[in-house]
């Protein structure tokens, strides 16, 4: 912990830069990774939408709301603003599919400061450049708060959390939109640290199966929302949350804290310029892992009936991840075992990622129980918190073997995705629920979004699902899957 200073008056600080950044203040290319970040996360929306898992949070949501102003994806429905924003920030992490930070910089910032901002937006009548510059601030926000709290790696081994950062990205995207004077934002970030999730994922990975409500960004999102809505209501908080021996670094169970990292490059330094995204819908820390047999599987053509045994080496936290028997879509995103084996398996990245009777199918079991996960001395001292490096090594009855050593994977800032690629990603993920015209549209908006004086005409096309694309989605999906089982000979 830092003591020289306390980081005095960061959080009036940090409250100004939110709501006095204008669109006109935010550089050329991060304006285009914020594009980028609004299409990853609304595709991410979209196909949680149409997930079952989605089906009792829309539900329970929707039968306690009155009609309102934000659109529900996937329902047809525009309700409150707070409900709105917690439904959708669980549904866009649904599948594990959404966008992470670099390293050091734990959490999804999309699927809580998109959502919020998106909510807002709708009630206001907000322009496309305000919500942009909504989710620019709210990025940096979250990130801020979040790299100058969060706790030692010994001490995440107990105390970690996501959402329980990112709800001060949430209200921040909201005091953006909804105007609010500085003084008013300083209190919407005191109030949003009462609204804050305890940080709860050191028990997380423990069992299985993992919890329906997952990260709980819809809590983060709502406790933004209300933290912004209730400020602007008058309601007083403290104007100094994030500082002092007992500032919310503390409140949020961590060990150490890093005051100038809240405004250190204040308003030039945005994290739209650091993206991570996912090309495979499951834990980050699990992808270099894949892409190391992406490698291999590419490179040197096995066969997954010629595989021996695949070992897995990289740091202690790979342990987490060694779940053989996933239960549900959650357990099957953060267990590396079943992932690897779709991998070999050459199983379409996506939607048949998330099909169930995979995690009952004996091939896929049978495979996955050939694949070993260890500790490497070497990768573990040198760990880097937000990374987890991994070399692979895939042994064939023949006896030989294959190796492959990923440091960063496929999506982060020092191995990019490109703009087709992520194009692609979203269009995979929009077309089967709204169609092809509806995704187009999407994605013309989203790329115009400076030009867009109501961002009401961006969400109507979340509401415009097609059940028959669905249906017709669903009918592939089983006739590939029945096609995967008669190539592993019958099996499922």
């Amino acid at each position: 912990m830092e003591t020289e200073t306390w980081g005095l008056g960061a959080t009036r600080r940090l409250a100004r830069y939110a709501v006095e950044t204008t669109y006109a203040d935010l550089p050329a290319d991060v304006i285009q990774q914020a594009k980028c970040a609004i299409r990853d996360s609304l595709g991410c929306l979209l196909g949680g939408s149409s997930m079952a898992g989605a089906q009792p949070v829309r539900d329970l949501a929707l039968s306690m709301a009155a009609d309102g102003p934000a659109t529900v994806a996937g329902s047809g429905r525009r309700v409150a603003p707070p409900l709105a924003g917690y439904v959708n920030a669980q549904l866009a992490n649904l599948l594990d599919y959404d966008d992470t930070m670099a390293e050091g910089d734990p959490g999804h910032p999309g699927a809580t400061v998109i959502p919020a901002a998106l909510a807002l937006a709708e009630q206001v009548g907000s322009s496309g450049k305000d919500f942009l510059t909504a989710v620019v601030v709210g990025y940096d926000l979250y990130s801020r708060v979040s790299r100058a709290g969060q706790p030692s790696p010994e001490r995440s081994k107990q105390v970690r959390g996501m959402a329980t950062w990112q709800v001060f990205g949430a209200a921040a995207a909201t005091a953006s939109i909804l105007r609010l004077d500085p003084d008013t934002a300083a209190r919407a970030l005191g109030l949003a640290a009462l609204h804050a999730p305890v940080p709860f994922l050191g028990k997380f990975y423990e069992e299985r199966p993992i919890w329906g409500l997952k990260n709980n960004f819809g809590w983060a999102v709502m406790g933004g929302i209300l933290a912004a809505l209730y400020a602007a209501r008058g309601l007083d908080a403290n104007q100094k949350i994030l500082e002092g021996p007992s500032g919310f670094w503390a409140m949020a169970g961590s060990d150490r804290y890093c005051p100038k990292r809240l405004t250190e490059d204040l308003g030039r330094s945005v994290p739209q310029r650091d993206p991570s995204y996912k090309p495979s819908p499951c834990c980050r820390f699990t992808h270099s892992a894949l892409d190391a047999i992406e490698q291999i599987v590419s490179t040197d053509g096995i066969r997954c009936d010629e595989v021996e045994s695949v070992r897995i080496y990289s740091t202690s936290k790979v342990r987490v991840f060694a779940d053989y028997r996933p239960q549900t879509l959650t357990d099957s995103q953060y267990s590396l075992p079943y992932l690897a084996a779709l991998r070999l398996l050459r199983v379409p990245v996506g939607y048949e990622w998330a099909l169930g009777a995979r995690w009952l199918d004996p091939d896929v079991l049978s495979l996955a129980d050939r694949v070993h996960l260890e500790v490497d001395a070497g990768m573990e001292a040198g760990h880097v918190p937000g990374l987890m490096p991994a070399r692979v090594k895939v042994s064939l009855f023949s006896g030989c073997s294959h190796e492959a050593e990923v440091t960063h994977a496929r999506g982060h800032r020092l191995n990019p995705m490109s703009d087709d690629e992520l194009s692609s990603k979203f269009f995979s993920l929009a077309k089967p629920v709204v169609g092809l015209k509806a995704s187009e549209r999407l994605e013309a908006l989203i790329e115009g979004l400076e030009e867009l004086p109501d961002i009401v005409q961006l969400t109507r096309c979340l509401a415009a699902v097609s059940y028959t694309h669905l249906r017709a989605h669903e009918t592939v999906l089983v006739i590939s899957y029945a096609v995967f089982c008669l190539k592993m000979g019958g099996g499922g």
